[in-house]
């Protein structure tokens, strides 16, 4: 069965499109302007530009010198969000798709690639390791994020293996300007939710730490008042929706004489959670007992001659509990199973930066690491215990052949070995792209590489649809763009940015239906993506900026239609600055269509829907000010995947500290 998933009718896209045209010269009419001062200044090494007018702050983001297309998300736009979480950070990202469905998990898909695909990087060291190879976003707190890049198309060779559905790499804050800062932030809402975070970051004499603890707590919450209840679902506050982490994070950092530097960064997470049933069909999950334990660290050597090194060592302790229990009571006396998992992963990477000639920049390394995990189906049953090695070798050369064009090639041979192989899989990699930049500020980009990803554990060894025989998914990622920045003057410009993408993925990994009652994991889908992303960013006037995105895609796939992607994807976001310095920040995102899996085999039409949020600060004093939020204002019932229902509209206040 071959299945074509077409563009929805653009009438809704044309009056969002209209509706956001306008709003900001409306609401420039009603805010007062102050006059200001201009001063610019370059924040760190994010290539933004500043624009100080009066404490009025307005990014304007550089064309990239990355040879391929990279999106950035700073912290001040993350505490703008007001993000509680990492998937709050992605979720309206043009091209991104966060849903939370089966487990109460916050999975990515990047242009349509499975939640699996994308790697996710955090100070160099891999995120995606364990027994499923995912990872949930709800579970990873923002309080230390300096930065987010975001890459969709062709990247690097240097991230190695099983980056074929995109990198995500989180930067965490390094230092603070002054010797020592205090960061406290307290949020509370519905449903006895509370979010505090505290931390302490300073710089002495060559030294830097940061210190953060966080505390997320929710009893649940209140489905959207269109919620029409079901034999399982009441309609009020969702079933088994409660969520408790607990985190705390220290980052040490050390800067030698002779310009060698070396950090290190430990963490840890515990985190109890129920998963919300299906509103159709029952399933009594709860993680009692979550636990995430890490270690990283990284060393910089000085500069020998033309060339740079630095590497890391890593390690991840992963321990979860997963109970199933007979009903929704939840009594210890009603387990149906107990599922315990172990999972512990080291490794480590190396690579090399320089300039042997003039108009080349090379790049060479080596990454590796290894997976091992216990798992015990239920209490009493034996232990199994799985084993998986990757290792990737690289080596990429930019060249400048003029000041404003260059050309990037690369070649990665990407290894895999499961614990019963006595020999590894290597493919190769290539990839290649040209950046250009004319005279008049516009710049072009021609990208295009080829990507690997292997299986994860539960592919290969799960008791149900394992298959130890799959081979590793691929894919041919091409991109072109477009960019250019237009400056009236220092308060208003205009950014705009096009970018046209195909994927050929081949020996996709899903399930196949083997008898009535089982399926096994196979390489059995190839999938054509293609599609157009558009970004306008701006700034109208002193006191307001907002920005405008779009995401459409179109794709063939064989076998198996894609669920939970729609088909396109519109946001715009608004901010302003008021006469009495409240800072109003309101985004809105526009879901189309998409297919949903029923759960029984069949694929179920989602309706699209809309979604906006708003919030408001106001400064008290210069250390201290106050945060009102609403989240949902229209109260939009929305399922992210078919038979999860998402929250209704949530109210939100509390307090921030800089000092």
């Amino acid at each position: 069965m071959r299945i074509s998933h077409q563009f929805t009718t653009f009438s809704q896209v044309a009056k969002l499109i209209y509706l956001w045209s306008i709003l900001p010269l409306a609401l420039a009419c009603t805010v007062n302007e102050a006059t200001a001062e201009e001063l610019t200044k370059t924040v760190g090494d994010s290539g933004q530009v500043v624009h100080i007018l009066d404490e009025v702050v307005v990014y304007l983001k550089r064309p990239s010198k990355q040879p391929y297309v990279v999106s950035e998300i700073t912290a001040l736009e993350i505490e703008e969000l007001g993000a509680d979480t990492f998937a709050d950070v992605l979720k309206y990202e043009t091209g991104l798709v966060i849903t939370d469905g089966k487990k109460n998990r916050s999975d990515l898909r990047i242009r349509a690639f499975t939640s699996q695909q994308p790697l996710l990087l955090l100070d160099g060291r891999p995120l995606n390791t364990g027994y499923m190879g995912s990872v949930d976003l709800s579970l990873l707190p923002v309080d230390l994020i300096e930065k987010v890049q975001v890459i969709k198309g062709p990247a690097s060779v240097a991230y190695g293996a099983n980056s074929l559905g995109g990198v995500i790499n989180i930067i965490t804050r390094t230092s603070a300007p002054e010797p020592l800062k205090v960061r406290f932030k307290s949020l509370f809402g519905d449903n006895a939710y509370r979010l505090l975070s505290a931390g302490v970051a300073g710089n002495w004499n060559d030294y830097h730490v940061c210190i953060n603890a966080e505390e997320l707590h929710r009893n649940g919450y209140t489905l959207s008042s269109d919620f029409i209840p079901t034999e399982l679902e009441n309609g009020d506050l969702r079933e088994n929706s409660d969520h408790l982490r607990r985190g705390a994070n220290l980052k040490i950092g050390h800067r030698l004489p002779n310009g060698g530097r070396y950090s290190l960064s430990l963490g840890h997470i515990w985190a109890e959670k129920g998963l919300p049933s299906s509103i159709y069909k029952p399933k009594y999950w709860r993680f009692t007992d979550w636990n995430r334990t890490t270690g990283t660290f990284t060393v910089g050597l000085p500069a020998l001659e033309t060339f740079t090194f630095r590497g890391n060592i890593f390690g991840n302790l992963y321990d979860d509990e997963l109970i199933t229990y007979r009903d929704r009571g939840y009594s210890s006396e009603r387990i149906k199973s107990n599922s315990i998992m172990e999972s512990r992963t080291f490794g480590g990477s190396a690579e090399a930066i320089g300039k042997p000639a003039e108009s080349h920049e090379l790049t060479f390394g080596i990454r590796g690491q290894q997976d091992h995990t216990r798992r015990q189906q239920n209490s009493g049953e034996p232990w199994e215990q799985y084993e998986t090695e990757t290792a990737s070798l690289f080596v990429q050369d930019r060249y400048d052949i003029t000041p404003g064009t260059s050309v990037t090639t690369g070649l990665g041979i990407y290894g895999f070995k499961k614990e019963d192989d006595r020999s590894w899989s290597a493919p190769v990699c290539p990839m290649a792209s040209v950046a250009h930049e004319l005279p008049s500020g516009y710049t072009f980009r021609l990208a295009g590489s080829r990507g690997v990803h292997f299986p994860s554990m539960h592919n290969l060894y799960s008791s149900t649809n394992g298959n130890p025989d799959l081979k590793p998914e691929e894919a041919w990622k091409i991109e072109a763009s477009a960019e250019k920045t237009f400056t009236h003057n220092a308060q208003r410009f205009l950014h705009p940015e096009l970018i046209l993408f195909v994927n050929f993925t081949g020996n996709q990994i899903d399930k196949f239906p083997v008898t009535l009652d089982s399926s096994l994991y196979c390489n059995i889908r190839e999938l054509e993506t293609w599609g157009v992303e558009m970004n306008l960013s701006g700034s109208f006037s002193r006191c307001i900026s907002g920005g405008l995105s779009l995401a459409a895609m179109k794709w063939e796939a064989d076998e198996l239609t894609i669920f939970n992607v729609p088909n396109l994807k519109l946001s715009a976001y608004l901010r302003f600055r008021t006469a009495y310095n409240t800072e109003i920040y309101t985004y809105w995102t526009y879901f189309g269509e998409r297919d949903g899996d029923d759960e029984s085999g069949g694929i179920t039409a989602m309706p699209d829907y809309t979604v906006g949020n708003v919030n408001a600060e106001q400064p008290i004093l210069s250390w201290l000010s106050v945060r009102v939020e609403v989240r949902n204002i229209l109260d939009t019932y929305c399922e992210e995947e078919y038979g999860y229902p998402g929250p209704g509209r949530q109210f939100f206040a509390g307090l921030n500290m800089n000092q």
